[in-house]
């Protein structure tokens, strides 16, 4: 006898009996109770055909048939007299159905779990230990949503809430997040990016292991050609064919020939440059200037007056004013003498964007690190990342949120021209860590659906994938429920962020006031307490919950049966965790004559990230 996979609908198991007799059918019965044996302790898959071992060998692995080729050859077997149609019948019966048995130890399950679960029922993995796949051929798909925000300790204290989610889906099971900083759009990228397989693995430590030290920071200054394509002030070729400045302008000058009053030698083989500008009649002009060495201590800091009027100080952007400029005297044309002073031609001029900060010194100079360079934006060029989104990035610190500071920017470019320096020229270059699950599942022939931001969409839809556009989570539970009972794709992905974003907006809304010198983790005695929301526009943590319990509730119940439903939060509160270690630095670096940093925050602290690492994840079989 023969099991194969083939039909219209979900993938079934028939067989077909070769002979009639009692011993034969006795047999077949004996071989197919070995195979559901085998089938229950996961050795071998659900649609496995059981044939002679010659049979068996010449045919490979080529055992995983789609229902449409299983449907050419019963039509062909047919043709060659074996058998009729009615010969061939359901095994599991026109009843069956698929289901799940969680065999979990307690300890919180990773994205390698939940991928592992993916891709044992979709046909291209081993099975899990965490829990058991019964009926597995008759799965459908599998519904993948992501409810960003939620963490096991909120459920727990709110389990009134989640009703309508543990009625259909049972208890929560807990889930380690990718990190206690990580951004959504990084956890999403971990859910849908497959890790390599070994010998890719290896062929990457070997690489590893044959990288050279680290390179000298002159192997990161920008080319000649790179300054003029980048807007950098060069040199003017004049009429007798020789080099020269722009009128105003000046060079940096070898160090046996710099300034007067200045050394034979650099000062300094590397230091930050950031400047600050106001507007005037003739445009932005330079009114302050800082300078730091790497030890990130401060070599020069000046307040320049223009030469003309301000007509806006800029003060968002720049941080002057008109009370910080008062008595001010020094000229662009003394800094620059200052500037010559201490910078040789030899010295490496380190800066975001730096072009700007020249242009502005009205100072050329030919060895450059741009960190705007040396972090390549994921559009690529002529895309330039932001310096304050480097900095949370690498740094893991924001700054420019309520205005700007030259010595701060001067300072995250220096740390973050050190850390590429430390670890290499590919460090921050944007690179796939793992094959992306869609063109996997793509690859074994399911065809996937995702419903999320557009942003999300650009970033991870690859291949064939169908991507649908969402502007909301209202949105999105629309988009879910009609694809989840009408679509073809074998997995779909949804993602619920209105918690998130809850908990981004409330960091943003209660930030502690700086020139008061009052810090919200003054008047907070819990992670909690910290993002409380007020009332006014009558969202509250306890109201976003019992939304998204009801959109849950309402995706499945349009879920057709023998459907996989998996809903993980990937990541807790974030958001709490971001800002508490920003505040953190600010206070022990003594900005804004802020308290001391006491070990009631550090516990604070502490708290805030474990429950932010403590994810959650439901997993069920629609019936």
């Amino acid at each position: 006898f023969r099991v194969s996979s083939f039909g219209s609908g979900p993938r079934c198991v028939r067989t077909r009996l070769a002979s009639r007799g009692a011993s034969d059918t006795s047999r077949s019965k004996t071989k197919m109770a070995h195979a559901w044996d085998a089938e229950e302790e996961g050795e071998i898959p659900g649609e496995t055909r059981m044939e002679s071992v010659a049979e068996e060998k010449k045919r490979g692995r080529d055992e995983c048939d789609t229902p449409r080729r299983m449907k050419k050859k019963q039509k062909k077997r047919v043709e060659q007299g074996k058998g009729a149609p009615q010969d061939y019948y359901d095994v599991y019966g026109s009843d069956a159905k698929a289901d799940i048995e969680l065999r979990h130890n307690g300890e919180p399950l990773r994205v390698l779990d939940l991928q592992g679960l993916l891709l044992w029922v979709l046909g291209d993995g081993m099975s899990p230990k965490w829990v058991f796949v019964r009926n597995k051929p008759l799965v459908r798909r599998v519904v993948l949503i992501m409810a960003s925000g939620l963490d096991m300790g909120l459920v727990e204290k709110k389990k009134n809430l989640l009703e309508k989610t543990r009625k259909v889906l049972g208890k929560p099971l807990p889930f380690a997040s990718v990190a206690s900083t990580a951004s959504t759009t990084a956890t999403i990228g971990s859910l849908l990016s497959v890790q390599r397989k070994r010998k890719q693995k290896e062929q990457l430590a070997k690489i590893n292991r044959d990288a050279r030290p680290p390179l000298p920071p002159k192997h990161y200054i920008m080319s000649p050609a790179e300054l003029k394509d980048n807007n950098y002030p060069i040199p003017v070729l004049m009429d007798d064919q020789t080099l020269a400045c722009p009128e105003g302008y000046v060079a940096t000058q070898p160090a046996g020939k710099l300034a007067p009053g200045s050394p034979g030698s650099p000062l300094h083989e590397m230091l930050s440059v950031d400047c600050e500008m106001c507007y005037t009649k003739n445009g932005l002009e330079l009114t302050r200037v800082t300078v730091l060495d790497v030890n990130h201590k401060e070599v020069y800091d000046q307040f320049v007056q223009p030469e003309d009027p301000i007509l806006d100080y800029n003060t968002k952007y720049s941080g002057i004013t008109a009370e910080i400029l008062k008595g001010v005297t020094k000229t662009l044309k003394e800094v620059q003498l200052e500037f010559l002073r201490m910078v040789a031609m030899e010295t490496i001029l380190v800066g975001h964007s730096l072009e700007n900060d020249l242009c502005q010194l009205k100072v050329i100079h030919p060895n450059v690190i741009d960190t705007s360079l040396l972090y390549p934006h994921p559009k690529g060029p002529p895309f330039k990342p932001g310096l304050r989104f480097l900095t949370e990035k690498f740094l893991g610190r924001k700054i420019q949120e309520e205005t700007h500071c030259s010595a701060q920017d001067a300072n995250a470019a220096m740390e973050l021209a050190l850390l590429k320096l430390q670890n290499g020229p590919t460090f921050g270059e944007i690179k796939q860590e793992g094959e992306p699950l869609l063109d996997l599942l793509a690859r074994l022939g399911h065809a996937s659906s995702l419903v999320d931001r557009r942003h999300v969409l650009h970033k991870f839809a690859s291949g064939s994938a169908n991507a649908i556009v969402c502007g909301s989570d209202e949105d999105v539970v629309a988009k879910l429920k009609q694809e989840a009972s009408n679509g073809n794709a074998a997995f779909i992905w949804g993602h619920l962020n209105e918690l998130s974003e809850f908990y981004n907006q409330r960091v943003k809304e209660r930030q502690f006031v700086a020139h008061h010198g009052i810090s919200l983790l003054e008047h907070c005695t819990t992670p909690e307490n910290l993002l409380k929301r007020s009332e006014e526009d009558g969202r509250t943590v306890d109201s976003i919950l019992e939304t998204i319990d009801r959109r849950i509730a309402e995706i499945y119940d349009h879920v057709e049966p023998n459907t996989l439903v998996i809903v993980t939060s990937g990541h807790g509160n974030t958001a709490a965790v971001k800002k508490m270690m920003e505040e953190r630095h600010k206070r022990k670096q003594g900005v804004f004559d802020l308290p001391s940093w006491s070990d009631w925050c550090e516990d604070l602290l502490t708290r805030t990230v474990n429950e932010a690492k403590r994810g959650l994840c439901f997993v069920s079989m629609k019936q």
